[in-house]
């Protein structure tokens, strides 16, 4: 599955923890009590079994786009890796539900 397909829907994305549950309380996104998740979360959601370097590709593919399309995003977000993502995944000042959608679309995953 991809991520945009696990992320079809606002009320399947969270912000803050990898994932969470009916009560949003914080779960393992693996797990099947998970019912939404951040970007970091359904990566390691859709990708796990892939193995490391698969995750990884994604990842990078991911952080390429979000650096073409927001270029003008928050000095922090320059960082690499996971942090790239979490910061753009929880910044609710800037990033949107559209914004992850958009990114997810653009990257193929």
């Amino acid at each position: 599955m991809k991520i945009i397909e696990l992320l079809n829907e606002k009320e399947k994305w969270t912000t803050g923890t990898f994932a969470r549950d009916i009560f949003g309380r914080p779960v393992f996104s693996g797990g099947h009590e998970a019912i939404s998740w951040c970007l970091g979360g359904a990566i390691n959601k859709c990708y796990y079994d892939a193995g490391p370097i698969i995750i990884r590709k994604v990842e990078e593919k991911i952080i390429e786009v979000i650096k073409r399309l927001y270029k003008n995003y928050p000095a922090n977000f320059q960082e690499n890796g996971q942090w790239v993502i979490r910061v753009f995944n929880d910044n609710l000042d800037f990033t949107t539900f559209e914004d992850i959608q958009k990114v997810l679309d653009e990257a193929d995953v």
